[in-house]
């Protein structure tokens, strides 16, 4: 007969091995990955812009972001001033803001995201992270920030910051993994250098969202073809790769701890919005050389769920820029794209509908 102290140890024992497995089982970390091939561009619905609002010649713009389908939020190319305020409905600059300089609310290199309501500009150069609640507009309230981070995408995230981790990089075909972590959060304090590690801040950059409602975050890259979904403790739960149009190539320069592109720079998803239930790309598959020779190649809207699912895709018709950006309408299923024509040089904000 089995000793009763043995044999209620037995059972303790399996109850917390189910336990361990049930929990392993419930766990949101097992990473799916999606293969986008070709159908997606080839099966693409076409879309004419619903409206196309053209901007005067004089307002030197080159990328925009639209807020309650009446105020777009201009970065500007001129010296002076880097951002500006402008009414679609009157036609008019309502104000000029970040003046380029080095004092108060003064900034050296402008970087944009519109995260939910708020538009960010950050000034990596100076640690600075200006916040605009658009929900305040026309009144133009900016908050600034410390945001000393070392990362090239960053966004404010649960009272700090998330941002891609510049030593992140894994090729296969290079054989390389650095062991990191593609994100990483930080209070914007004190930036971290690491010498001994390989630097990958130039060759893996791209656009960060956060879904609030899910806790979910993703990256979509600018130069492969990848999406990466995370879960709340920063795991990559799902990857969507492809469609496969070009091989993006680097190389590690002799005595050098840093990356670089090698040969031709691609682009892929160039600009990105979200809502709780959807992401929507903006992506153009192409090499700068073909670009340069006058290549005509078309841009793209890929709207996926928050798992990494393809809802549908489609062409956008007049949308010729690398530069162009993109924003939700107040209506579900429209957009608006900023757009500086390829032959005229003109800056425009189309708005495109469409059923998902």
């Amino acid at each position: 007969i089995m000793n009763p102290k043995l044999v209620n140890l037995i059972k303790i024992t399996a109850i917390c091995l189910i336990a361990v497995v049930l929990a392993g089982c419930n766990r949101n970390d097992t990473l799916k990955v999606v293969t986008l091939g070709q159908e997606i561009k080839t099966e693409a619905e076409r879309l004419e812009p619903e409206t196309t609002l053209t901007l005067p010649d004089l307002i030197f713009a080159k990328m925009a972001w639209v807020y309650n389908d009446r105020y777009a939020v201009l970065a500007l190319k001129t010296r002076d001033f880097s951002t500006a305020l402008y009414d679609m409905q009157t036609g008019e600059i309502l104000k000029k803001f970040l003046h380029y300089g080095n004092g108060p609310q003064e900034i050296l290199l402008a970087l944009y995201r519109m995260v939910g309501d708020t538009l960010t500009v950050r000034d990596m150069n100076r640690g600075k992270m200006y916040l605009i609640p658009l929900a305040k507009l026309p009144d133009v309230e900016i908050i600034e920030q410390q945001a000393n981070i070392f990362s090239a995408e960053y966004i404010p995230y649960k009272g700090k910051y998330l941002a891609l981790n510049p030593y992140f990089f894994k090729n296969e075909k290079m054989g390389i993994d650095t062991k990191e972590n593609m994100l990483l959060v930080s209070d914007g304090a004190e930036r971290e250098f690491h010498d001994d590690k390989l630097l990958a801040i130039n060759v893996v950059q791209g656009t960060l969202l956060y879904n609030k409602n899910r806790d979910r975050i993703a990256f979509l890259n600018g130069s492969d073809p990848l999406i990466t979904i995370f879960n709340s403790e920063l795991n990559p739960v799902v990857e969507v790769k492809g469609p496969v149009d070009y091989e993006v190539s680097y190389i590690q320069p002799k005595d050098s701890y840093e990356l670089v592109f090698y040969g031709s720079i691609c682009t892929s998803y160039r600009s990105a919005a979200s809502d709780d239930q959807y992401i929507y790309a903006l992506y153009h598959g192409s090499v700068r050389d073909a670009r340069k020779l006058g290549a005509e190649s078309n841009h793209y809207l890929f709207v996926f769920d928050w798992d990494g699912n393809v809802i549908k895709s489609f062409v956008l018709n007049g949308i010729t820029s690398t530069r162009s950006t993109i924003s939700l309408g107040n209506t579900p299923g429209s957009i608006y794209v900023s757009n500086i024509d390829n032959k005229t040089d003109a800056f425009c904000i189309k708005k495109f509908s469409f059923d998902l």
